[in-house]
């Protein structure tokens, strides 16, 4: 009897354990400045222009030159390796505290479709999983990860994410009182010291994602009915390589498709001439060309 009650103990304390590290990091993710979900929560930005997309517009685009041709303020929400599914959910906790945008430019490319190369980052959401819209949208891309969740702090140790650094960061941010992030205009700086290095050097077929699909044709009505002007982009790529992707074209087909059917705008950029030291890779672009593209997609933005 007394080894019973060891037990029921023990197993008392891990759960009160797990209950107060979720609580504690629920809390201090919440204070991470640094993390662009709770960014958009604690400051107004209402900006006039939203960037969507996964790392290539986060490093590509550039607000201020946007701003500084438009007068229009503009905000990239743009995420690392976001698929669109994640896209919509950044955008729909953007919306709860912030105005909608006059235009929403959404990075569309084969690459966008392809659950290998664009993925939903599911602990992104962990401290919102509470909400309605998020909890189905998890569901939908990671039903595993939703269906532990329910056990206290496993939803934030679920995959091997910076969890513990963040929420340092976050306890850090919140005894400091600090009020600003690494970019306020959620622009990433990147290190463009290196060679071109393919991202296909053994050749790939891309694939598409029926999911994402559903989600892009549910994020362009979302924001339409608010309002908001949906422009769907590709940025260069670097076209000696195309012959690597033998359905590339195939997939743009699909998105100029998609494009009419929910009649919105897809802007591609002829850039043909471009040679292989104006990429980092196959659709990064770097240096001057990569500042010429800033101001031709601010005019565009202008302009359209």
């Amino acid at each position: 009897m007394k080894l019973y009650k060891q037990i029921i103990i023990a197993l008392a304390l891990i759960y009160i354990t797990l209950l107060v590290s979720d609580k504690m990091y629920c809390f201090l993710l919440n204070n991470n400045l640094y993390i662009k979900q709770t960014y958009i929560q604690k400051r107004k930005i209402d900006a006039d222009i939203i960037i969507l997309g996964n790392c290539v517009p986060k490093k590509l685009i550039n607000p201020s030159i946007t701003e500084k041709i438009t007068r229009l303020k503009t905000y990239n929400l743009a995420e690392t390796h976001a698929n669109i599914s994640e896209n919509f959910l950044s955008y729909y906790i953007y919306l709860k505290t912030n105005k909608a945008p006059q235009k929403l430019f959404i990075y569309t490319t084969p690459e966008t479709f392809d659950p290998t190369l664009n993925k939903f980052s599911s602990y992104r959401f962990a401290t919102l999983l509470n909400d309605t819209e998020v909890k189905k949208t998890v569901i939908n891309n990671d039903p595993n990860y939703y269906k532990w969740s329910f056990v206290p702090f496993i939803k934030y140790r679920y995959y091997n994410s910076p969890i513990h650094f963040n929420a340092l960061q976050g306890a850090k941010h919140y005894f400091t009182k600090r009020k600003k992030t690494r970019s306020e205009n959620g622009y990433l700086t990147l290190n463009e010291n290196y060679n071109f290095k393919s991202s296909y050097p053994f050749g790939y077929k891309f694939v598409w994602d029926k999911l994402q699909e559903k989600n892009l044709l549910e994020l362009i009505l979302f924001a339409q009915k608010q309002g908001t002007k949906v422009i769907l982009f590709e940025s260069p790529v670097f076209i000696s390589d195309l012959k690597e992707m033998p359905n590339r074209i195939k997939i743009i087909q699909k998105i100029k498709s998609l494009a009419i059917r929910t009649d919105v705008k897809f802007i591609q950029f002829d850039l043909s001439n471009l040679s292989k030291k104006n990429f980092l890779n196959n659709v990064t672009l770097k240096g001057k060309e990569k500042l010429k593209f800033n101001v031709e997609f601010a005019k565009i933005i202008k302009n359209k």
